[in-house]
């Protein structure tokens, strides 16, 4: 897609939050952040330098802002001298810089998120032992072994419906394998992400998070956490603790369910997919907090800056059930992936030369005239070049119609099609021609 994008001669306009895929592409960036639009024409790079700059910029006028509203609010504390008449304006002054403050929103790099690990376990969290699969027609893995220890970050990289979640069913034991085992560490307690993310549309933000109400979360289940704070850390603002799930978009869906994810004593994160539907921002501030998580993770992405951020292993399904471990995050797997298919690419060239090779050892008569098939090609090619030419001849001859588009434009784009095959076919034709005559003339020299 990065291809046929960069590629196309026209315009394109298109939302993502791949980050690689805005590096390679994008010219110009439209931002829309906490409900402005603004205009960078400039390449993803270029706008994040500038974006920096800007954001910088306004730190510091909220610093200033927090510091002149601080001395207002010790001001009027002072008592009746803030409610004489001479400072009314003083007064009404500290109630608008009141409501600016509480009308400032948030963006993604203001928040800090704070993982937990959950309960302690083993070395060893979880081994595959010669596994073997089947999904109907699809070969899941086969005879697959493999040993995730304690602090692992490992990647599953593969095209869709070629079986990653399945194979995370199979590890965390949801899924019995048809043949080969599974064996899990001691005190494993896995807390699982899914792609399918369901959550009780009619549940407020609060019930999600506390079923059982109160007004503290415990993170990790042992670290308390005040639910108006714990929410900021993903961009809810405290008004919006009793508004229902069901008005909520996909993007903050999926923040509330991190939110509720990271809730759970867990010392193993399985994450399916979990950029879905998260904008850039907050995909920074997850791996921000993978980064200090000190636990093991297991993630499904095709994100390839956030798996190239996160995973320190990847496990690559090549399908037919190959699935083979690769050192590193995403970019390592594209080395080497492009480094296997160069190899693969020699073999091959090395097995054609031995079998072109092999033959020329037993050739020893000298030829001394075109093969049949190449003297047929050559008696065939001028009348073939000859109905080509005429064909383009009447094609053009049609161009020449100034209402030819607006009369018929379907026509016109197939013959604007055809004649592009013409003339690829005669300077195929020619370039046979010119090729056959002269071997010709040098075996009858």
């Amino acid at each position: 897609l990065e291809d046929f994008v960069a590629a196309f001669p026209g315009s394109v306009l298109f939302i993502t939050h791949d980050r690689y895929f805005l590096d390679a592409v994008a010219e110009e960036i439209i931002e829309l952040d906490r409900g402005k639009l603004r205009h960078f024409p400039y390449s993803y790079a270029e706008y994040l330098d500038k974006k920096a700059e800007m954001l910088a910029i306004e730190e510091s006028q909220h610093r200033k802002f927090d510091s002149m509203l601080a001395g207002e609010e010790r001001w009027i504390r002072q008592g009746i001298p803030a409610r004489r008449t001479r400072n009314e304006g003083r007064v009404r002054g500290l109630e608008d810089l009141r409501k600016q403050r509480a009308a400032r929103r948030l963006r993604s790099g203001d928040v800090e998120l704070r993982v937990a690990s959950g309960v302690k376990t083993g070395k060893m969290m979880i081994e595959a032992v010669e596994l073997s699969h089947n999904f109907g027609d699809t070969v899941i893995c086969k005879n697959f072994s493999h040993k995730i220890m304690a602090g692992d970050r490992v990647g599953l990289v593969g095209p869709n419906g070629i079986g990653k979640t399945t194979l995370l069913r199979m590890l965390l034991g949801e899924l019995t394998a048809d043949a080969g085992r599974v064996r899990h560490g001691v005190r494993l307690v896995p807390a699982f992400l899914a792609q399918m993310r369901e959550l009780d549309p009619t549940l407020k933000l609060k019930d999600v998070l506390l079923p059982l109400g109160g007004n503290y979360v415990h993170i990790g289940g042992r670290e308390p956490r005040h639910i108006v704070s714990y929410m900021q850390d993903f961009l809810f603002d405290k008004e919006r603790l009793n508004a229902p799930v069901a008005a909520l978009s996909g993007g903050e869906r999926g923040r509330l369910m991190l939110a509720k994810l990271l809730l759970e004593p867990a010392n193993l994160l399985v994450l399916d997919e979990p950029t879905n539907d998260l904008d850039i921002g907050t995909l920074t501030v997850l791996e921000q907090a993978l980064a200090r998580y000190d636990g093991t993770v297991i993630l499904v992405s095709h994100d390839r800056a956030f798996m190239d951020r996160v995973a320190s292993r990847v496990l690559a399904f090549e399908g037919d059930g190959v699935i083979i471990p690769i050192e590193g995050g995403y970019s390592d797997y594209l080395a080497w992936k492009t480094r296997r298919l160069e190899e693969q690419a020699l073999e091959k060239q090395a097995v054609k030369l031995q079998k072109v090779a092999a033959p020329a050892v037993k050739t020893a008569k000298k030829q001394t005239k075109l093969t049949y098939k190449e003297q047929s090609d050559l008696d065939a090619l001028p009348t073939r070049i000859e109905t080509l030419e005429d064909e383009k001849s009447v094609i053009e001859a049609r161009f020449c119609d100034p209402d030819y588009f607006t009369s018929n434009a379907k026509a016109f784009q197939s013959d604007q099609q055809r004649l592009a095959e013409i003339e690829q076919l005669l300077e195929t034709a020619y370039e046979r021609w010119q090729e056959l005559e002269a071997k010709q003339d040098t075996l009858s020299a």
